[in-house]
């Protein structure tokens, strides 16, 4: 499904886009459908991995929440996407950006 719609809404939002103009994607809530869609989007033209391109949707819509089974759809698109990528896709790793971080220690069930 989010394979569909992203093919749909990436053309529209490329052609809006190359004509000057501006996207808003939206739902009815804005939680899991239009976040879907946006994430898919940054992956596909920034190449940011799906964790990056739903921590940088997040940090500006905090309610965010794409349901499971768009998650699982989305790790489908990463998968399909780096099928696709070429050596000329890739940095040198001397190019790459690593970061270090925090594990935090989360309580077992008992505890809670």
């Amino acid at each position: 499904m989010v394979e569909s719609f992203v093919a749909r809404d990436l053309r529209m939002s490329d052609e809006a886009r190359q004509s000057g103009a501006r996207v808003l994607v939206h739902c009815q809530a804005g939680v899991s459908r239009s976040p879907t869609i946006v994430i898919a989007y940054l992956m596909k033209h920034t190449r940011m991995t799906m964790v990056d391109s739903y921590k940088y949707v997040k940090a500006r819509r905090i309610i965010i929440s794409p349901n499971l089974n768009f998650m699982g759809q989305l790790v489908d698109w990463e998968t399909a996407l780096q099928a696709n990528k070429t050596e000329a896709d890739c940095k040198p790793c001397h190019q790459c950006q690593w970061q270090r971080q925090e594990v935090k220690k989360v309580p077992n069930a008992c505890q809670v």
